[in-house]
């Protein structure tokens, strides 16, 4: 299983990791505007929320995104390695 945001009617997905494929708890989602820029949390998703979609972007602007899995153990949430870095530029 993996998680993906839309941007553009264009799909972003994450890499499976081994954490998702035991069975996630959840996807955080983060943007950046540059590719080494400071990448921001937009979405903390239950892993029953298959898609989420970027609202309010700024028209002609180049975004980055990556996603990560997370599993719920012991009440504290272990992370999957990140997703590799994808770039969408909007409309």
């Amino acid at each position: 299983m993996r998680v993906y945001t839309t941007v553009n009617t264009k799909k972003i997905y994450s890499s499976l990791s081994s954490i998702a494929s035991a069975g996630a708890s959840g996807y955080k989602i983060y943007r950046a505007t540059s590719k080494n820029g400071k990448y921001r949390l937009i979405k903390d998703a239950k892993a029953s929320q298959r898609s989420y979609t970027s609202a309010n972007l700024k028209t002609k602007k180049t975004y980055y995104y990556k996603m990560r899995a997370y599993r719920v153990v012991s009440e504290k949430k272990v992370h999957s390695t990140y997703s590799a870095v994808k770039k969408i530029k909007t409309k």
